[in-house]
């Protein structure tokens, strides 16, 4: 039997569990942390029988190649840069699908026609912020993907050893005409007044 994907970063938002269940369980309803776990893998469970879930299942898929061959390869590289490491690393593919995602949305977002999407460069660091008081190092995965003319690809990945208050990040790179698209539409949103 294998074991079932987790919930992936993206819907780890509290607004997509939100979305997802319509309210996710907080540590707050709950006395005991047991009682929270318990009903936190329960919510979990639920949402990946929701079909909001399984929608954002097929939009990654639709933006990321994602066949047999392409994930086998994409589990070997992360494999290979994390080591044992598991915490606070992308381990799976679907992680890195959810990532093209994300950057296909902010593509979108800016108003960058399908056609001229090729050759951007989404880089992200895995993990979250951690307490401040948290004092060991942190092993995290840094990886970059490129817009090719299908869909998105998996460019590079590399394990970064950073402390425990490094903040990981997101960034997306334009190429000069995607960064014209991008302020062209930025510019239909307000006028310049003339100088008097």
């Amino acid at each position: 039997m294998t074991k079932p994907l987790p919930i992936p970063p993206i819907f780890n938002q509290p607004a997509m569990r939100d979305y997802i269940l319509g309210r996710w369980p907080t540590r707050s309803d709950y006395n005991t942390s047991y009682e929270y776990e318990k009903a936190d893998r329960a919510a979990v469970e639920e949402a990946r029988a929701n079909p909001r879930y399984q929608a954002a299942l097929a939009a990654a898929d639709a933006v990321f190649d994602a066949s047999a061959h392409a994930r086998n390869k994409i589990h070997d590289a992360l494999l290979a840069v994390n080591g044992r490491a598991r915490d606070h690393t992308y381990t799976t593919w679907y992680e890195i699908a959810c990532l093209a995602e994300e950057a296909e949305t902010q593509l979108e977002s800016l108003g960058i026609p399908k056609g001229s999407r090729r050759g951007a460069i989404y880089v992200s660091t895995s993990g979250k912020k951690l307490p401040s008081a948290y004092k060991y190092s942190v092993c995290r995965t840094q990886v970059r993907l490129i817009r090719q003319s299908k869909g998105w690809a998996l460019l590079d990945a590399r394990r970064l050893e950073q402390a425990g208050m490094s903040t990981p990040y997101c960034k997306l790179a334009l190429t000069p005409i995607q960064d014209v698209h991008a302020v062209n539409v930025l510019r239909r949103g307000y006028v310049v007044q003339s100088e008097e």
